[in-house]
């Protein structure tokens, strides 16, 4: 018994491993590629969750939704946030460019996971 269900949670491990690649797979054929540096471009420098830097540009005129998906590719990005430090700001709107949400030319954001009231 305690085989059998060592056996299950090992099969269903690693279809969610499947599906995590599929999807990653799937954001990464929808993002465009990483711009050249430039005047219309944002350096972004990304805290995920667990501490990891990564860095990528966009365009100014990319939405932070944008953001989100890249950031997806690296980590699950649900039930978390984005936040600014310097000043310390959620950003909520994931319609707004970067630029709109002052993170242009270049910023540091955090993937923050989000904390829910008792």
């Amino acid at each position: 018994e305690k085989l059998e269900k060592i056996k299950r949670e090992e099969e269903q491990r690693i279809h969610r491993e499947k599906v995590l690649v599929e999807q990653t797979s799937k954001i990464l054929q929808t993002l465009p590629p990483e711009p050249d540096t430039g005047d219309n471009t944002t350096q972004l420098v990304i805290r995920l969750s667990d501490g990891t830097r990564v860095q990528r540009r966009f365009l100014n005129t990319d939405t932070l939704e944008l953001v989100v998906a890249f950031i997806s590719t690296k980590e699950n990005f649900n039930e978390k946030v984005l936040e600014t430090h310097f000043p310390k700001t959620v950003l909520k709107d994931l319609n707004m460019t970067l630029k709109m949400a002052g993170l242009c030319p270049k910023a540091t954001i955090f993937v923050v996971s989000q904390t829910k009231p008792l």
